[in-house]
């Protein structure tokens, strides 16, 4: 299919995840191997959730066709809270990116219209660390304090991912001192003082 200056086409990473293009074309659901007769883009829809913020790298091979004149370039947008998007750039293998969520874009452009861009495989490596985990479930925590110890393989302080109260009693948790080895647990009742009758459940994130 052709596709005319300056439209976008998208695509949902839910779709795309783990498929070919060869199954994608197959299932229907989608066409990458488009021909663009001048310029066209490619935006990723959906981000990619890293589960936590991450320091990464991006490596990727892409592969085309064209006779003369065209470049395949891809782009990242990233975001620490799934809210506010930095704008598309370039990527750049020896760039430090730090992000939770990552969408990408493919930008296809000729300079003879009658030389066809055909886009036929993209791979893209994001050089992250592994996800580690830890948690405690209906933790009683007391009118000082609670500190929980985290397990022993993080390699830097991990992010507290949730906290909440599990045996209705009204009041804030809330963390505090958090290091590399264990964190201290609060909660706070509507006046914000301490209470000791919350039961809660924690976790963090990390590598």
């Amino acid at each position: 299919m052709g596709v005319e200056n300056s439209v976008t086409s998208t695509w949902e990473d839910k779709e795309a995840l783990g498929q070919g293009w060869e199954e994608l074309e197959a299932s229907g659901d989608l066409d990458f191997n488009k021909l663009f007769t001048a310029s066209g883009e490619i935006e990723q829809a959906i981000p990619y959730d890293l589960g936590t913020i991450f320091e990464f790298n991006i490596l990727s091979d892409l592969r085309f066709e064209n006779v003369s004149g065209g470049s395949l370039t891809l782009q990242i947008s990233i975001s620490e809270d799934g809210v506010s998007y930095t704008a598309f750039a370039n990527v750049s293998a020896s760039t430090n990116y730090r992000a939770r969520y990552l969408k990408f874009k493919y930008i296809l452009s000729t300079s003879n219209s009658n030389h066809n861009v055909y886009f036929h495989s993209g791979t893209i490596f994001v050089n992250a660390p592994t996800v580690k985990v830890d948690y405690g479930r209906n933790l009683l925590i007391s009118a000082s304090g609670s500190h929980v110890t985290f397990r022993g393989d993080f390699t830097a302080v991990p992010r507290v991912t949730s906290l909440n109260i599990v045996n209705g009693i009204k009041g804030r948790p809330y963390s505090n001192n958090v290091a590399i080895s264990g964190m201290d647990i609060y909660v706070a009742d509507k006046d914000d003082v301490l209470i000791g009758t919350a039961r809660v459940d924690w976790e963090v994130k990390g590598s």
